[in-house]
This record gives C-alpha cells, structure tokens and sequence, in this order.
C-alpha cells in the first residue's frame, strides 16, 4: 500500500530528527572518549611517584657505578685486580730471566663512558635525563670475560716502538722462578680490542732498563742504547662474552623493560614542555592536573563518571539507529518511487556526492566510530581486552551492525528519489491517460 503524502511528510521528518539525535549522540561518546585523553598528566602521576622513588632509593649512585655493582655482583673485578705472572727470558750470556707481575680486569664492558651522564641519579632533574641514563644501563647487557690465557706477550721500545718477542717461561720451571727478580705490580695503561674475542693489554715497565740492562736490551731491539727511553709490555689475552644485566636495581619487574618509553610509557607520552620541567616542579603539574581531572560530567550539581556515560551511552544509541533503520525500511517497502520536492525535505536524500557523504558519515561512520573509541576507553580502563566485560564488547558490535544496517536502508531510500527529469515526465503522461 502507498503512503500517502503527509504520511511520507512525517515519516522523512521523523527520520530526519532521528539522524540529528544520532548525531548528537556519536558526538557526546566521542568527546567524553577526547576529555579522557586530555588527562595523560593524571595518568602519568603514578608512574612518577614510582620513579622518584626508585632515583631516592639510589642514590649517589651513577651510571657508572651501577654498572660496576652489576659486575661485582657477578663475582668478577671491573677494575684491574687480578694478578698475572709472566716469566720473560732476555737473549743474553747466559740468558737473563725476568719475572713481571700485572694486573688486569676480570670482565670488560664496551660503553662509551664519554656518553654516559656521570651525574648521581638523585641529582638528575628532567625526564629527559633520567631516560638517558635509564637507557644506557638497561641496554648495557653485554661484557667480556678475559680468560687470563694469552697468546702472545712482546716488548716494545718507547719511543722507537721497536718490537721484540722474547722466549715465555712457563711457571712449572720453578727453579727460574726461584732465581728471577720480580718486578712488581702494575696495572694496564690501555685496554683495546685485538681481533674477534681477544684484547690487548699495554703495561709501561720501565724498571726493566735498570733490572736488566739498557745494552742487553738495546740488543735485543736492534736499537741504539741511547735511544731507548722505556719499555713497554703488551699481552694479547683470550675473552669469552658474559651477559648479565646491570638493571637489577629498577626492581623486579622494570629490568625487564627494553627501554624508558616501555618501563614508563605514560611518562615518556607526555608534552616536551613537561620533559624539560624539573622533576620536582612536574611532580607539583601532575598533581594539579590529577586534582583538576575532568573525567566526570556534572549535570545539576551530580557528577556522573565518564564509564557511566558511556554504558549508557552505547545502549541509546543502539535504540536511536534501531528507530532508524525501522523507519527507513517501513518507508522503502511502501514508496516505489519519490519526487524530488518530495526528498527535498530532507538533504540526505538528495542527489551528489556531498550529500551521500554526509549521510555516510552521519549514519555509519560516526556510530561506529563512537562505538569502537567506547570500548575502547572501557578496555583501557579494566586493563586490556582480556579483563574486558562482555557486556562492552557486544554492545560495541551490535552498535556498529545496527549503524550498517541503517545506512543500507537509507541507502534503498535513496534509489527511490525520482532523478531523470524524461522518467518523471513520462511517468505523468501515463498517468494522465
């Protein structure tokens, strides 16, 4: 049966108020889904509290010093402390035999030091320090272990550079070791990588002159004596890798973070003008904005919180696209076809592009946009998908298929308008006859 023309007049204007309201609503999620957002600062306020706690609790450490607590933990020496014992025959008649003791590092990490903020981390005032710092030691997980086996041992002329590799005296000649003269500890001046796994240590002796002869030596290097002004010794020695991590002391749970953004990423979210604030001042910021929160609508004096509006939210919107779409499938069913004065009523069934667009956006887009931001914002709060309310999650698709299954039917009543100015013309002709 054919509806009448005031009938249709008041089905299009109901239609039309329908679209406004789903309008306004889609647009009440979303801004409600916007004002949650602008309160990262709140957010943020724990994750501070946290990290000034954890910056109290170390100190005067540095970044230095926190590496050097890892190592120790590890039972190795960072510093040259162990003691290596080399036997050395000089080619002489009879061969002179010389023992030199040295020191080197049990375990060697490669960090720039150069980079790294030797400042405390109780002296450290913006964020953009302390992640600095935070991202060298959480990244700082690989070091060497020198083995205290060497390869080869040789000595070397200063300034000339002369080199001479002289015979190793194993320790089980104990008998040479009994005899030899031991020249005392030293600790390498320089600790450089020497091909893959091996370093090499540079000792300076320069006692050796005086122990065993400044001509016997000269010698040896092919040099003249008065050339020689100092000895050095460089021993090649094998490394195996270690890895450990310094991040220990950021807790249990923060070590295993990669980085600064992931141990703190609400933090490390916020505006540059808060990373630039000291860190006292920010603490002050964020607790203004956390008193200050908006997250709450307050209609007649009651405030009504965020997740309230949005379960509420979500139902009513349903109900209005449902109205929606029953309407526009009752008035496509009953009009075959629509004159153009008739559409004119309403924009969204007239013809073009923008007007197509418009209707899109307002029917489909913006529901399932205020739907999909919704649970959104609900999941955020419970803590992920997983301790998500079912509830949510299905209202939030039957929102978005109702939205699609409006627009479908509004798309139909849009075939309906009468376009071609010939078919209207011979349709009155007929009618006429």
């Amino acid at each position: 049966m054919a509806l009448s023309k005031d009938t249709l007049k008041n089905l299009l204007d109901v239609i039309q108020k329908l679209s406004l309201a789903i309008t306004a609503v889609s647009i009440g999620l979303l801004s409600t889904i916007a004002l949650l957002r602008e309160n990262a600062e709140a957010r943020a306020q724990p994750e501070l509290d946290q990290l000034l706690k954890i910056r109290d609790e170390i100190g005067t450490d540095n970044a230095i010093k926190i590496i050097n607590k890892a190592i120790a933990k590890a039972h190795y020496n960072f510093q040259a402390e162990a003691p290596l014992t080399i036997g050395l025959k000089i080619p002489h008649d009879p061969p002179i035999t010389i023992i030199l003791a040295a020191l080197y590092p049990e375990v060697l990490v490669n960090v720039d030091e150069t980079t790294i903020q030797k400042k405390p981390f109780k002296e450290i005032q913006t964020l953009d320090e302390m992640a600095q710092v935070w991202n060298k030691v959480v990244s700082t997980t690989k070091f060497r272990e020198l083995t205290g086996r060497f390869e080869l041992v040789q000595l070397k002329s200063s300034p000339l550079k002369n080199v001479f590799v002289p015979d190793i005296v194993p320790e089980s000649q104990s008998e040479r070791f009994a005899a030899a003269r031991t020249i005392p500890f030293f600790e390498p001046r320089t600790v450089e990588q020497y091909g893959e796994g091996r370093v090499v240590l540079s000792y300076e002796y320069p006692e050796l002159i005086d122990e065993v002869g400044r001509d016997t030596l000269a010698q040896a290097f092919r040099i003249e004596p008065s050339l020689l002004k100092s000895i050095q010794l460089e021993v090649i020695m094998d490394t195996q890798d270690k890895n450990f991590s310094p991040a220990d002391v950021f807790g249990s749970e923060l070590k295993k973070k990669s980085d600064f953004a992931e141990a703190f990423p609400d933090l490390d979210a916020l505006p540059d003008n808060y990373r630039k604030q000291r860190l006292a001042s920010l603490h002050t910021l964020l607790e203004e904005a956390t008193r200050q929160s908006k997250t709450d609508l307050e209609v007649f004096g009651v405030k009504i919180p965020s997740d309230l509006i949005t379960r509420l939210g979500l139902p009513f919107l349903f109900v209005l696209l449902f109205q929606f779409a029953a309407i526009c499938c009752y008035s496509a069913r009953h009009v075959e076809r629509l004159e153009e004065e008739e559409a004119s009523q309403w924009s969204f069934l007239l013809d073009g592009s923008p007007f197509f667009l418009l209707s899109f956006g307002t029917i489909f887009c913006l529901p399932v946009a205020a739907a999909i931001l919704s649970l959104w914002k609900l999941l955020s709060a419970r803590g992920g998908f997983w301790s998500a309310n079912p509830f949510d999650v299905v209202l939030s698709f039957i929102v978005s298929v109702c939205a699609a299954v409006a627009f479908g039917w509004l798309w139909l009543l849009r075939s309906r308008v009468l376009r071609n100015p010939y078919v209207k013309r011979k349709r009155q002709f007929w009618m006429r006859r």
